[in-house]
């Protein structure tokens, strides 16, 4: 029953953002102007990174790598690959020297001290998966997931 509530949540979601994205394409087509995110609008509060433009695209790519392995692991976890989990989190999304010195070419400590939390929580979340309890792996998923938004509401390129 957990599972089914967990893909139905995952769906809707799924679904919701086809529709958005669908609505987008629509009214770019009769020339409307397209909807902003927060991070257009000039009341945009967020911290300015100064981040040298190849070390932007560094970033870009790695934030769309780490956004790749979250993927993987709901997949795994749909197909209760639970070892798939593991892997993925502390290979892909661990805290590694490579990942905590990027953490650290930033110059902010708190961008650095989020990043470093992400990574570590990703090492917790593969911990945990070994144990197959799928609520306690979600939890732990959860709370790794809560860096990423804390992280993308304080800080901008």
């Amino acid at each position: 029953m957990k599972m089914f509530i967990f893909f139905s949540v995952l769906g809707f979601i799924l679904i919701s953002s086809l529709a958005v994205d669908s609505a987008m394409e629509h009214k770019q087509k009769e020339g409307q102007p397209m909807m902003h995110h927060k991070g257009a609008d000039s009341k945009d509060t967020r911290v300015q990174l100064n981040v040298p433009d190849m070390m932007k695209e560094h970033q870009k790519t790695m934030m769309r790598e780490h956004l790749k392995a979250v993927n993987e692991i709901v997949g795994a976890l749909a197909a209760n690959d639970f070892e798939l989990v593991s892997q993925t989190a502390h290979k892909k999304l661990g805290l590694t020297d490579e990942m905590r010195n990027m953490c650290s070419m930033f110059g902010n400590q708190e961008f650095e001290k989020i990043g470093l939390e992400f990574h570590t929580k990703a090492d917790e979340l593969g911990d945990v998966a070994k144990t197959k309890d799928l609520n306690k792996t979600l939890l732990a998923m959860d709370a790794m997931l809560k860096r990423c938004n804390q992280c993308h509401s304080m800080f901008k390129q």
